[in-house]
């Protein structure tokens, strides 16, 4: 699978949450993905690890309620994992985390106040800051270079940074199902044998945010900027196969292409050629955007030199570090599953999903959700067409 090297996402996404803004979490019952790293003397980041954080079973240490979670922390998920263990406690009045030993690592009230407490297993007064939307709280040293996150609505612990190194969890959209495809561990294996009538249609949908502003700037500031979502904008494609011929080793795929937007409200005709060679590489547009493979689960941090980045991207040269997860997810139509591939880069800003069943792929933007609507394959067909 060929993987075009764009500008970050880690920088849009994860330096995003790096920086330590909103902690979307979910449920205990799916285990919760972090990472860890440095950042060197030009402040760009350096990755260390990633964990994976799994609730294990709720248990009483001195007659007190703890949560126990196990730990799992690799740079390649398919490799050794070192495992360690924790025990939580979160209530409206108190946040405690021992270690495996029974260690005291934080101990404060989750509350907006200035307080006296445990960081890092120092006693020290503990300042408070609120998180943009109100439900990361951020608890720091004073010269906020060790501090630890808090959801404290869902009672969730969000990383930290121990003047050193960060820890951070990587929470909410493509994330979420990433956890949860790793309590699976499927495999999916790619049958691109497309014949003339079969479909597939899928949408895209853009959510759009208006702002609106009213007072004045000044001595008294009464200046204030509220935003509100806007209806969301859709473009509803749809790709069927016309005719399959085979060139040179090559299969050529011939489909005609219709492309729906609801914001102006018109339909644009296209025809175009995928192209599955001998090396099952999939292009289209002289671009390849797929390939013939088995998708295994694979989660992992990997370097890259920068100066193979595009001219307007590149920084100061040298190595940098991101992560790459692929597993495998289900769109199911019908009743039946049809397979995908889960691809975040955090080198890229888009996440994109590889079809299994059929030689295409869709990528998710920031503000943009994808959706498969309809499916037709050997005359059987799936979903809802538009």
């Amino acid at each position: 699978m060929e993987k075009k090297i764009l500008i970050s996402l880690f920088f849009v996404l994860v330096v995003a949450n790096i920086s330590f803004g909103k902690i979307r979490t979910f449920g205990s019952d799916v285990p919760e993905i972090f990472i860890s790293g440095k950042y060197d003397e030009n402040k760009k980041v350096i990755m260390d690890y990633l964990y994976v954080k799994t609730f294990i079973k709720d248990t009483l240490i001195n007659n007190i309620e703890f949560k126990k979670f196990q730990w799992d922390k690799f740079k390649n998920y398919r490799e050794a994992h070192q495992i360690h263990y924790e025990f939580q406690r979160f209530t409206d009045e108190e946040f405690i985390l021992l270690d495996g030993k029974l260690k005291i690592v934080h101990k404060l009230k989750p509350k907006p106040e200035t307080q006296t407490g445990i960081l890092y297993g120092t006693e020290t007064e503990i300042t408070y800051k609120s998180g943009k939307d109100a439900l990361s709280e951020k608890f720091s040293l004073a010269d906020n270079e060790v501090f630890i996150l808090l959801n404290i609505k869902d009672k969730k612990f969000g990383g930290g940074m121990n003047g050193i190194e960060f820890k951070q969890i990587l929470a909410g959209g493509a994330f979420e199902i990433a956890a949860k495809i790793l309590t699976k561990k499927d495999s999916a294996e790619t049958d691109y044998n497309i014949q003339p009538g079969d479909e597939l249609q899928f949408v895209y949908i853009v959510e759009r945010v208006g702002f609106s502003s009213e007072g004045t700037l000044g001595k008294d500031n009464s200046f204030k900027t509220e935003e509100k979502k806007l209806s969301s904008r859709e473009e509803v494609i749809t790709m069927k196969c016309t005719n399959v011929n085979k060139e040179n080793g090559k299969k050529n795929l011939h489909f005609n292409i219709s492309k729906f937007s609801s914001e102006k409200n018109t339909t644009k005709e296209s025809s175009s050629m995928i192209i599955i060679d001998e090396e099952g590489n999939v292009s289209m547009d002289d671009q390849v955007i797929a390939k013939e493979q088995t998708f295994k689960l694979d989660f992992k941090i990997e370097t890259f030199d920068v100066s193979q980045l595009p001219e307007e991207y590149r920084t100061d040269g040298g190595n940098t570090s991101y992560f790459s997860f692929t597993g495998i997810t289900n769109d199911t139509l019908n009743g039946k599953a049809f397979p995908k591939a889960l691809y975040i880069n955090s080198i890229n800003y888009y996440t994109a999903y590889y079809l299994c069943y059929f030689p295409m792929f869709v990528a998710e933007y920031p503000g943009t959700k994808a959706e498969i609507l309809y499916v037709k394959l050997n005359n059987k067909e799936y979903g809802n067409k538009r």
